[in-house]
């Protein structure tokens, strides 16, 4: 969904991922983002884009290291 300042918040906060993190996982994106690499957040027409703090902005699956 492009940028529109005409937008519900509802509609700009459907820009987040449909997907379940499994499904996410198993299309080998990050299972927060889905893939689309920001999340979407709107309170009385005042819209937030924040980078997926999981996968840093690149849309893929995060990689843990040793413990």
């Amino acid at each position: 969904m492009a940028m529109n300042k005409h937008m519900t918040d509802a509609q700009w906060e459907a820009q987040n991922t449909p997907l379940h993190p499994a499904e996410a996982q198993a299309k080998g994106l990050c299972w927060m983002c889905g893939g689309a690499k920001n999340l979407y957040s709107a309170f009385g027409g005042e819209r937030i884009t924040a980078v997926c703090p999981e996968c840093k902005g690149t849309g893929k699956p995060s990689t843990v290291t040793g413990n």
